[in-house]
């Protein structure tokens, strides 16, 4: 069992990524939200099932804008919105 703790404060990129392969969907859903998630990761995390990780992706603001981009194309209305949104603020 994965201490929920250790999965949201977690700064070592190496634990984060073996987090983000979780197939516990609140470990990932907390990974998508750790501010010190890198972006490789997070564009890992665009392919997952899970529309709330997606969501959690699009709104992170480690999220590159190739990234970004793919999202604009997901299935699901919000994620599309939030990558939209995410675009918006990187070229202001």
């Amino acid at each position: 069992m994965i201490n929920r703790d250790e999965v949201v404060f977690c700064t070592d990129v190496k634990k984060i990524h073996e987090f983000a392969k979780s197939t516990d969907l609140g470990t990932v859903v907390a990974i998508a939200k750790n501010r010190h998630t890198p972006a490789g990761t997070l564009d890992m995390l665009t392919k997952h099932f899970s529309i709330v990780v997606r969501h959690e992706v699009a709104k992170h603001p480690n999220t590159d804008e190739v990234t970004l981009k793919r999202l604009l194309t997901d299935k699901d209305m919000l994620v599309r919105d939030y990558a939209k949104r995410s675009l918006e603020k990187l070229v202001k």
